[in-house]
């Protein structure tokens, strides 16, 4: 190899990094150059930042970490505290699967005519400085500016995800399917359908399942039984059907798992 062309490779490993190791250098520069308000009687910072807010972040990283301007929302943010704790967002279309980490649409984040899922990257929570921290704002059908936030139902997938992924908490909907022995929740669906696709915390009483969202402040209760002659691959399917948010189904399972339990009955009693 020429010394020529041993320049022209150095130069295209090496261009690619001095332009990035530079741009590190101004957004460290002008984060520092930010000045913060604080109250001095009680130690505050102004303003107030809060749990669920996006903002606009100045990240500085290395390796996999991030390194670029980029979305977020506030996960801690105490307010004696130069630092917060975040949660970087990124964006996915609308079509095909749906992202298990999706928060959903975030009006404000997406430029006019798109429409697209915000993506909560909780496998790579960040602290940094309230000088790294842009505030977002939208406006209020009263022509106000405020400060971007999760809605309350994004907040609390948020929150479900977080769980999930990091305390390791199971879905409700894999509880029944996979925790609970051979046996078949009677309880009507309507009871728990809202817990169905969240994290719980769970204990198994004998036939009972006793449930909760970290959220709840009660214990949902579900009734289970074991139904004679009932395979591995029927209660699959039953399940299956109870859970599709089909009404008609969800039904048709009820109404089945009724019939073969009176004939159990019935039997039992033939029995005795």
């Amino acid at each position: 190899m020429s010394i020529e062309s041993l320049k022209r490779r150095i130069h295209a490993i090496t261009e690619p990094l001095k332009t990035m190791l530079v741009g590190r250098f101004h957004r460290i520069v002008n984060i520092e150059l930010r000045s913060l308000t604080q109250d001095m009687n009680t130690k505050e910072y102004k303003p107030v930042l809060t749990k669920g807010q996006v903002i606009d972040c100045d990240f500085v990283g290395q390796g996999s970490t991030l390194d670029k301007r980029h979305f977020a929302v506030i996960w801690a943010a105490d307010r004696k505290s130069e630092h917060i704790i975040v949660i970087p967002l990124t964006s996915k279309d609308r079509s095909g699967k749906a992202a298990p980490f999706s928060l959903g649409v975030i009006d404000a984040l997406n430029p006019p005519g798109e429409e697209k899922d915000s993506i909560a990257k909780v496998n790579q929570p960040q602290s940094i400085s309230r000088r790294s921290v842009h505030i977002l704002t939208k406006k209020t059908d009263q022509g106000k500016r405020v400060p971007l936030c999760l809605d309350s139902i994004q907040l609390q997938k948020l929150n479900d995800i977080f769980r999930k992924y990091h305390l390791k908490e199971p879905l409700l909907r894999d509880v029944l399917d996979s925790s609970i022995g051979f046996r078949f929740p009677t309880t009507k669906l309507s009871v728990y359908r809202y817990l169905l696709n969240r994290p719980v915390q769970h204990v198994l009483v004998d036939d009972q399942l006793l449930c909760k969202a970290a959220d709840d402040s009660n214990w949902t209760v579900i009734e289970l039984v074991k139904i004679r002659g009932m395979n591995t691959t029927q209660r699959k399917g039953y399940l299956k059907g109870l859970f599709s948010g089909d009404p008609s189904r969800e039904e048709t399972v009820e109404i089945g798992i009724h019939e073969l339990l009176s004939l159990q009955r019935t039997a039992a009693a033939g029995q005795k």
